[in-house]
């Protein structure tokens, strides 16, 4: 959230404020559901998605499309999140920032939450 405040002189440290901040992602979060996946990227997982449409059409395995599913899931929060990161940006400018600060704290919640349950 302080990268939204940040003057525009300083997108230096605000750029490796957001890369560090996306390196500790990649590393939390590898696995969903026992699958590799990215948080910070599309391309590894439409790469595992295509490959397990494939996988099913080729050998049949019906646990194959599952995963499928979720990866193309996953695809779709990304494209979501572009669509209100452009909306973001349009009427917030540099403080559009804090929507994704949010849905941190939000996940950083939940994780805590699911532990419990």
């Amino acid at each position: 959230m302080i990268v939204a405040y940040l003057p525009q002189k300083h997108n230096m440290i605000a750029n490796t404020l957001i890369s560090f901040i996306c390196a500790l992602q990649v590393e939390t979060f590898r696995k969903v559901h026992g699958s590799a996946f990215a948080t910070t990227m599309c391309t590894g997982n439409l790469r595992s998605a295509t490959e397990q449409i494939a996988k099913y059409y080729i050998d049949k395995d019906k646990q194959a499309i599952s995963k499928a599913i979720k990866y193309l899931m996953i695809i779709f929060c990304f494209i979501i999140g572009a669509i209100i990161g452009v909306f973001g940006v349009k009427y917030f400018s540099e403080l559009s920032v804090i929507i994704c600060s949010l849905v941190l704290v939000v996940v950083f919640i939940m994780m805590f939450w699911e532990n419990e349950l």
